[in-house]
């Protein structure tokens, strides 16, 4: 230990040097550890020159000089000649485009075949140096993807025309290797430093596994993964995906200080990048699951199908050794990415706020798990029967990205069921165990939460008779006083439209609407009650709650705020462009004196009532008056941002939060995005006919040939849209689309006896319209447009 005591420093800083310069790392664990061995033999057999500290501590240096001084094994400088050597070759390659009729020529004149480009995937050191720009040592990704995109296509018409055909990229132990590969060698040289041979090589061999959170591992032994998550690269020779397995087994056994790294990596890469990674990984696991489903006999095991509780059973029991792991270890990796692409979201360029930078949260969904229905209703099961935990047996709860909005729907209004199930039941047990039930049983175990509305006084009312229940989360039941509406679904359904028109009429005052984007705001300067911005949070949410479709004009920037993500200057974009590209053009200004002229403080001037009030933006960190200038542009930008979205309307916003929250807090509303929950709530925007059309059943004697019911469809496509809506509203009590469309209302027109003067009616409850078999396609087209302009309103029993 004393002649390592002496050069302690120098001998630091080398193997430090060895590590970033990948001399140790061969193409299995049992060479790596023998050279690891020689080379420190080799390094500590005499002590350093000062010329060999002075190399050692210049990171300019080529460390390998001093390897060819002390005579290091041969492999160490075999690994980084070949390095060498392939990488001027590459370079040649690159400087003519790749050229399928020059690259033979190339190829001879290093002497290298093309099975040792190809081979060089299985060669760590290589790898994690080949397609990295000059500054190799940054932890910044740095690759050349310019250069890797030409290289991958030069490589993809190479393996077209069969030259390159079953070259094998991995060696097949990788996948019990590679984590000792990358973890057990550095840490057998740091405890040889400690102690030069005091330590036994197999214990820290079967225990590297356990102790992988305390083994250093640098971003520098991991920059090959950016290599071969290029998509192009994993289409070749892969089969079964067991390479992409081996990557992400060793993603899924990483600190969490590593994964960091990758994140930081995913941020920064190109978009296409990021796409070719969840694309292999998503075609990874339908593969994986469609090959189970056609594996099975399908009269006995059909995945896709939908089976009682005690089938289900015995499909996960199989399922479960199949297709398990390889969920789980795509969902190390497509955390990572999930997380860094919805940073990319919050990045904008300077010039552009329209270049977008991000996927789009669809290219996380997986076709093949959101049409198991046996798996998703195992899971959803588990689900609800753990409230405390999202854990699952295939995690799809806790990585819910991976789910369709519809899926998550399901989950909300499950979870709302069994909630208002379990109140019910609690009203029972206290009415039981109560004194005062024997008086008045009816209040103490009322399930449904009853409203009895005016319709010329529904905010008033809405809002007296909600601030009085104790408990909202009950099945909602509506009455519009003086009509004989009995509400199995659709009275609810007008009494939201109704109460939403009233709520957001400009008049009214509570919210600014923005003409230019057709969306409405908060307004800060609204002398409305606490109270009515809190019943607007509970008209969200109960809406929510009992699967109501609204038509609300909110921008995305509400649906963050209510799930806790953070706002942006695209989200001002998406309000006041002009605003936000004024902003932004700001950051391209290089010139003091232009901010001079402009006069430009932490400060904004609002309208409040016809007063102009001049409104510090960040008091608490700038005077209003503080100039803006180029030192403190982008905080003058971001201090705008919190103000809009934050500080302006705090007590709007806290009020409309909270009467939100006491519905639909918890662990369900967290499982959608802001994207998706705008779909929950609005539905979808896309108006298609044809899907209503085929969708459509018939009753009491029509069908889709009948005359009659020919004639409708002709004057509905004749309709103007919004005339279409009218329709969907009369028949179903809103003009709101599902999110998976109008293909999923259950639309039934029923023959209302013959040909009369009658005009066609609808029970909204069940989405029903009645109507008579009239003689001729003029009379229906008169006798339905009466009935669509006079549609609200209920005369069921």
């Amino acid at each position: 230990m004393n002649s390592l005591d002496e050069d302690s420093t120098t001998l630091k800083k080398l193997l430090e040097r060895c590590l970033h310069e990948y001399l140790i790392i061969c193409k299995s664990n049992t060479d790596a550890t023998a050279n690891a061995l020689r080379l420190y033999n080799s390094l500590t057999i005499a002590k350093f020159t000062e010329d060999e500290k002075a190399l050692i501590h210049d990171d300019t240096s080529d460390i390998c000089e001093l390897f060819r001084l002390r005579k290091v094994h041969s492999e160490v400088m075999d690994n980084y000649i070949e390095y060498k050597r392939i990488k001027s070759c590459l370079l040649k390659l690159k400087s003519c485009n790749y050229s399928l009729e020059l690259y033979a020529g190339i190829l001879e004149d290093y002497n290298i075949e093309i099975s040792s480009l190809v081979n060089m995937y299985s060669n760590f050191y290589i790898l994690n140096k080949i397609f990295f720009t000059s500054n190799e040592d940054s932890s910044s990704h740095r690759v050349d993807f310019i250069h890797l995109g030409m290289f991958s296509e030069w490589m993809e018409k190479l393996h077209m025309d069969g030259v390159c055909l079953h070259t094998p990229i991995y060696y097949n132990n990788f996948y019990d290797e590679c984590p000792r590969l990358l973890t057990a060698i550095q840490y057998k040289i740091i405890c040889l430093c400690k102690d030069r041979y005091g330590i036994n090589e197999d214990d820290i061999v079967e225990n590297v596994d356990i102790n992988l959170n305390n083994i250093f591992v640098g971003w520098y032994q991991l920059r090959f993964l950016l290599i071969l998550f290029n998509g192009a690269i994993f289409e070749h020779g892969f089969g079964d995906f067991a390479a992409l397995r081996c990557i992400m087994q060793l993603i899924y056994r990483m600190p969490e200080t590593i994964s960091d790294i990758i994140y930081q990596w995913f941020i920064e890469v190109p978009l296409v990048f990021l796409e070719n990674c969840v694309s292999t990984i998503q075609q990874m696991l339908s593969v994986r699951l469609y090959e189970f489903y056609d594996n099975m006999d399908s009269e006995e095991l059909d995945i896709m199908g939908h089976y009682q509780q005690s089938q289900i059973i015995g499909i996960i029991a199989r399922l479960k050794p199949k297709f398990q792991n390889d969920v789980k270890l795509s969902f190390s990796l497509l955390r990572i990415i999930y997380r860094a692409n919805n940073t990319r979201m919050m990045l904008y360029s300077n010039s552009d706020l329209l270049n977008i930078n991000n996927l789009d949260i669809s290219s996380f969904y997986n076709e093949a798990i959101n049409s198991a229905k046996a798996l998703l209703q195992h899971e959803l099961r588990q689900w609800l029967l753990n409230p405390s935990s999202n854990n699952t047996d295939f995690e799809l709860f806790s990585n819910p990205y991976i789910l369709q909005p519809w899926v998550k729907a399901q989950a909300l209004q499950q979870d709302s069921l069994l909630q208002q199930r379990l109140e019910f039941q609690s009203s029972i047990t206290h009415a039981l165990g109560s004194v005062e039930s024997l008086f008045t049983p009816s209040t103490l175990i009322e399930p449904f939460l009853l409203l009895r509305i005016r319709r010329d006084s529904i905010i008033r009312d809405s809002m007296e008779q909600l601030s009085l229940q104790n408990n909202l989360k009950k099945q909602l039941k509506v009455t519009f006083i003086g009509e004989e509406g009995v509400d199995e679904g659709g009275v609810q359904k007008e009494f939201f439209q109704l109460l939403v028109q009233e709520i957001f009429k400009v008049d009214f005052g509570m919210f600014i609407y923005y003409e230019d984007t057709r969306l409405f705001w908060f307004n800060m300067a609204s002398l409305e009650s606490d109270g009515e911005f809190e019943l607007i949070g509970v008209i969200l949410a109960l809406a929510i709650y009992n699967g109501i479709i609204l038509d609300v004009h909110f921008p995305l920037a509400v649906y963050k705020k209510l799930l806790g993500f953070k706002t942006g200057i695209r989200d001002l974009y998406e309000i006041q462009p002009d605003y936000a590209r004024s902003l932004i053009s700001l950051l391209s200004i290089t010139d003091s004196e232009r901010f001079d002229d402009l006069c430009l403080t932490f400060s904004t001037t609002i309208n409040n009532f016809g007063e102009f009030q001049v409104i510090a933006l960040s008091p608490e960190s700038y005077n209003a008056d503080e100039p803006v200038t180029i030192e403190n542009v982008q905080i003058y930008i971001d201090c705008y941002i919190d103000w809009f979205f934050n500080k302006s309307i705090k007590r709007q916003f806290t009020a409309f939060y909270n009467g939100f929250q006491s519905i639909c807090g918890g662990r369900a509303l967290e499982l959608f995005s802001p994207q998706e929950l705008v779909q929950v709530i609005c539905g979808s925007s896309e108006f298609d006919l044809d899907s209503l059309i085929n969708a459509t059943r018939y009753q009491d004697g029509y069908t889709k040939d009948s005359e009659t019911v020919k004639y409708f469809w002709e004057i509905v496509r004749e309709f103007d849209v919004d005339t279409q809506k009218k329709l969907l509203f009369f028949v179903t009590g809103s003009d709101r689309i599902p999110m998976k469309g109008l293909g999923d209302i259950n639309f039934i027109i029923g023959r209302f006896g013959p040909d009369s003067n009658m005009l066609p009616t609808a029970h909204t409850c069940f989405n029903y319209l009645l109507l008579p078999d009239y003689n001729n396609k003029e009379k229906l087209r008169k006798l339905l447009l009466i009935s669509l302009e006079h549609s609200q309103g209920f005369g069921l029993k």
